[in-house]
This record gives C-alpha cells, sequence and structure tokens, in this order.
C-alpha cells in the first residue's frame, strides 16, 4: 500500500502488514508532519528522509523499518528509536542514494536496542573510505 498524502496533526500511525499476495509493504511518500508515535508491528514500512514529525518510532521484533533519500533532506528526525521488543527488528537503509561522514541519515534523541537487529546499508553510497554515521543520538 502506497501514501502519498500529507499525514498530519498529533495522531500517530501503527504500521501493520502481514505477508500476502499484495505484498507486506507500507510506503509513505508525503511529507508528513504527524507528531505522535510511529510503530511498525509487522511488514515494512518504506519512508524517506522528507518525514518532518519528529516523533517516536518503534519497529517490533520481526518488523522493517525501511529509509531513504529525498531531495533536499538530508536526514529523518525522530525524539526517540527503538529497534526490536526483544527478538531484533531490521532497519534497512539501503534505499539511501549517498551517506556522509558527518551527517547521520537518522536524528533520534534516545536509541533503545533490544535483541538481535540487523542494519542492511548500501553499498555504492560509500564514495570514500571512512566513517559514516547511520544514527545521531
Amino acid at each position: 500500500m502506497t501514501l502519498n498524502g500529507v499525514i498530519s496533526g498529533a495522531g500517530g500511525l501503527i504500521a501493520s502488514v502481514a505477508n500476502s499476495a499484495g505484498g507486506n509493504v507500507i510506503t509513505l511518500n508525503g511529507v508528513n508532519t504527524y507528531t505522535g508515535p510511529t510503530t511498525v508491528t509487522g511488514g515494512t514500512l518504506a519512508l524517506t528522509t522528507v518525514q518532518r514529525g519528529g516523533g517516536a518510532y518503534t519497529v517490533e521484533d520481526g518488523a522493517v523499518l525501511d529509509v531513504g533519500s529525498a531531495t533536499g533532506f538530508t536526514n529523518l528526525p525522530m525524539s526517540s528509536l527503538t529497534l526490536g521488543t526483544g527478538g531484533g527488528a531490521t532497519l534497512v537503509l539501503s534505499r539511501l542514494t549517498s551517506l556522509s561522514t558527518s551527517n547521520a541519515p537518522i536524528t533520534a534523541t534516545n536509541l533503545t536496542v533490544a535483541g538481535v537487529n540487523a542494519v542492511a546499508v548500501p553499498g555504492s553510497a560509500y564514495t570514500t573510505p571512512g566513517q559514516y554515521p547511520l544514527i545521531k543520538y
């Protein structure tokens, strides 16, 4: 399912998709400004750095948060990021078109990691050797 419109207001978002013939991905393409929490309970939530709400993000065990680049927006702001609730989740950054040695694509005030989590990064985004921050917290 793809949502191209803007989601705004104080409410939050719960993304939960079961594996099916139609896929298991919810894609947010709008310049969303909602400030409530975002929780991924199943399947994949795909979004880009154009998201501006800055609320808390939780990716529950077995779920996936897929963050891609958006022109003019260098990072995805979050008040907190929780990866996994015990067993582990997946953070996918493979749709980022480039990485910076000075700016992380995700900025979270707090980071909580529970269980064995996976992070997928794009090999093509590394233009020079160096340290590339992925989450600033």
